[in-house]
């Protein structure tokens, strides 16, 4: 079942950045049709998309839902670049640096 929705999916009718776009409805089918048993837990506060702000270091203790990562992340959303991408694993290890709003 969830072979033939992948395979649709990718299919030649599609956007090339299909899985893009609907990642997050993507990772929900797969969960649901997923072939173990999946337990899940609130990781709400822990969870957000990446979000640069001028207060960035207040603000990524503060929670919300767009805001800088920190070591307290657990997943980080809606990172859109390889520059995003290192931006955030500096962030987010156990020996994280300071924010600093220009690199972001």
């Amino acid at each position: 079942e969830v072979r033939g929705w992948v395979a649709d999916a990718a299919g030649s009718d599609h956007e090339q950045l299909q899985w893009q776009k609907y990642e997050d409805t993507t990772t929900a089918y797969w969960l649901t049709y997923a072939p173990q048993p999946v337990t899940y837990i609130d990781i709400g506060p822990m969870v957000h998309d990446l979000g640069c702000h001028p207060e960035g270091a207040r603000k990524r203790e503060g929670g919300g839902l767009n805001r800088p990562p920190s070591n307290a992340s657990f997943v980080v959303h809606n990172i859109k670049s390889p520059a995003a991408f290192d931006f955030v694993w500096k962030h987010v290890r156990g020996d994280a640096v300071p924010y600093e709003h220009d690199e972001c």
